[in-house]
């Protein structure tokens, strides 16, 4: 399943796999996250043709980060928001950023919106409620 595809080519958003729908002004009209769970994201993301030959095309594609974080949290034995916060984060003195940001920091933090501005800010886990 697509074995062509190296860290590389992840980086550099040269992996050949279809953006998500909406990312990037991708028009992708499909569901890529309905269905997934923890145990099958890897191959459910990784499922369907590529859009480009790899390492021959451009394309944004965040599922590339996706996948690289899973790298990393496999080869660490941590999780990445952890691993970021021990080997980056912290090490760099950066004690107000965050993978996941605490409802404390909330009054300090930004909110999401869509790139149409009209959507209501994002909520869930490790998103902070919009002022």
């Amino acid at each position: 399943m697509h074995r062509q595809i190296s860290i590389f080519h992840m980086l550099t958003h040269t992996s050949g796999l279809k953006a998500e729908p909406g990312s990037y002004l991708e028009p992708y009209p499909e569901d890529l996250y309905s269905g997934i769970t923890k145990e099958n994201w890897i191959k459910r993301l990784l499922t369907g043709p590529l859009q480009y030959k790899t390492g021959t095309t451009w394309n944004y594609c965040s599922k590339n980060y996706s996948f690289l974080a899973e790298i990393v949290a496999r080869v660490s034995g941590m999780d990445f928001p952890d691993y970021v916060s021990a080997n980056i984060l912290e090490p760099l003195g950066m004690k107000d950023t965050f993978y996941f940001a605490p409802q404390a920091a909330s009054p300090r933090s930004a909110s999401f919106r869509s790139r149409t501005g009209n959507s209501p800010c994002r909520s869930g886990p490790g998103w902070l409620p919009c002022p």
